[in-house]
């Protein structure tokens, strides 16, 4: 079966809230580049097993409180992507 892919219209793009990293302080940077540089040799597990990836949570933690997002909030997205079929390889009902 092959999966589907969402479309979505030029307007639901533009409206999509993206983190203008060029706009963050020297101390949120600095706190971004010592968690790359602590995590760069690190890997990351595979995507179905995202909910369980320290590397990974520390990260989006990072990121979170880099441009505030709420942790919890990036938690359940984490979560609820981990079991996506097109991210775990399962098939969907018909």
């Amino acid at each position: 079966r092959i999966p589907s892919y969402p479309s979505f219209s030029l307007d639901t793009l533009r409206s999509l809230l993206v983190p203008d990293f060029t706009a963050l302080d020297a101390a949120r940077l600095k706190m971004m580049r010592d968690c790359f540089q602590r995590l760069k040799g690190e890997s990351l597990l595979s995507f179905p097993r995202m909910t369980e990836d320290r590397v990974r949570r520390e990260i989006d933690d990072a990121v979170a409180e880099a441009v505030g997002l709420d942790r919890h909030w990036l938690e359940s997205v984490r979560a609820a992507l981990c079991r996506e079929p097109a991210i775990t390889a399962s098939s969907v009902a018909a």
